[in-house]
């Protein structure tokens, strides 16, 4: 499996095995929400009866239906149809080499070679279909201009892999009625609001948000920082000794916005003037990740 986010060029990957009912499958959808799916032919009925699940209509590669959005439960999500002349893996293997070849990218071709076989087939599946909407840069989007590695595995040991089922059931990223829980998420999200200051993006425009869990938790000023607190809740952290340093940076920081706010910095600690000025001004930025990637490709 392979999944990139061409807006700001975050490529995640993974393999693994699933059972009958394809709960691994699911879950890593309920994890990435794609907004689109690319479909290899081969794939057996129980796959394909998940990812119809998912869209809302019924995916078959052999019929290759023109899939319709008004079809589709979710708005926007489409599926397409990938060449299965890519499948085997000394094509997809030439198609990878020759396309970061032609990019000036030889510097990444030992990292995607490192990757399992199954990955490599599935990048260039996506290398040959991003490339009919010139897209396909955003796959060789340079680390020094995001800060990202340039392929992340999708679950690592250090963080708790949450499955569908328990997002679900535990609505942390969405609702089933939204309408029914919205007003007790608008007055939990005014509990929880600190020192009575305004919402964040999501809860700006949307008053408690969704009723999601995600929702009443996220104050954030900016979309960057957005989605990195839904990284945080969606893998949460393992290791009690770095869950501990990020609580203590957190309320670090907490603690100059809440002496900010009452006067409260002495004049000659810069460093904490400093971290506080940005935190006025960070909701006025533009998406820097989204921005460099544009300027990218």
């Amino acid at each position: 499996m392979l999944a990139v986010q061409v807006t700001t060029g975050s490529v995640l990957y993974d393999q693994f095995e699933d059972s009958y009912l394809r709960g691994a499958l699911e879950t890593r959808l309920v994890h990435l929400q794609p907004g689109e799916i690319l479909i290899p032919p081969g794939l057996s009925a129980e796959t394909l009866r998940t990812l119809s699940a998912y869209v809302g209509y019924k995916v078959d590669y052999t019929e290759r239906p023109e899939p319709l959005l008004e079809h589709a439960n979710r708005a926007g999500v489409r599926v397409a149809f990938a060449n299965p002349d890519l499948l085997d893996y000394s094509a997809a293997r030439c198609r990878c080499t020759e396309f970061y070849a032609d990019n000036s990218a030889d510097g990444l071709l030992s990292r995607v070679f490192d990757l399992p076989e199954s990955v490599v087939v599935a990048l260039a599946l996506l290398i040959d279909y991003l490339r009919t909407f010139n897209l396909d840069r955003a796959l060789i989007t340079p680390q020094h201009a995001t800060g990202k590695q340039p392929f992340v595995p999708f679950h690592t040991r250090l963080h708790m892999l949450l499955s569908a089922t328990a997002l679900q059931t535990l609505s942390v990223f969405t609702v089933e009625s939204a309408s029914s829980s919205d007003d007790a998420a608008v007055q939990l999200k005014e509990l929880l609001r600190p020192g009575g200051r305004s919402g964040g993006v999501h809860s700006t425009h949307m008053r408690g948000g969704d009723g999601s869990l995600f929702s009443v938790m996220d104050f954030t000023r900016s979309q960057f920082g957005r989605r990195l607190l839904r990284r945080w809740i969606a893998h949460p952290l393992v290791s009690p000794d770095k869950l501990r340093d990020r609580i203590d940076a957190v309320e670090y920081l907490k603690g100059i916005v809440e002496a900010t706010e009452n006067d409260g910095l002495e004049a000659e600690d810069d460093c904490r003037r400093t971290l506080a000025s940005i935190h006025g001004k960070i909701g006025q930025l533009v998406d820097l990740e989204r921005g460099l990637c544009r300027i990218h490709y």
